[in-house]
């Protein structure tokens, strides 16, 4: 079938255009990259967390088998972890903010939310620990023996 030279120019140019619509709708556009990478950035702070807390149960079924002691400079290292893993999380919450106005829900954000609060109950309960062991100790000092 013979086609005029305009209808195959027209036919090509058709056919990038369809494409072109087909790429524009599929592409991220950068608002949706932006998100993208919030989510991406929920996920490393989840991981970083859960490998935290990893640690902290070798630690802990160590001493318990006793071949590590729980020392006063690993418990202030645990607790100096957990701090700066919230540190980030004031910015976090202002990119979530951003990306959750423009419509966009990131999949991460339940578990970070859990993950954050985790980390400032761990940090609470070991506050609380620390102050009632000073107590103690500080008490014991003042008991007459």
């Amino acid at each position: 079938m013979y086609q005029s030279l305009e209808l195959q120019i027209a036919r090509s140019k058709i056919e990038r255009y369809e494409h072109d619509a087909d790429e524009a709708l599929h592409a991220p556009s950068k608002q949706a990259r932006h998100c993208q990478d919030c989510d991406a950035f929920l996920s490393a702070g989840i991981a970083a967390l859960r490998w935290l807390q990893r640690a902290e149960e070798v630690i802990h079924e160590g001493a318990a088998e006793g071949f590590v002691e729980i020392t006063l400079d690993l418990e202030e290292a645990l607790e100096s972890l957990h701090a700066a893993w919230l540190r980030p999380c004031a910015f976090a919450e202002k990119w979530i903010a951003e990306c959750r106005e423009h419509g966009y829900e990131l999949s991460h954000l339940p578990e970070f939310r859990l993950c954050c609060e985790s980390a400032r109950e761990w940090l609470d309960r070991n506050q609380w620990y620390r102050l009632s062991r000073a107590a103690r100790e500080e008490r014991f000092e003042q008991e007459p023996w």
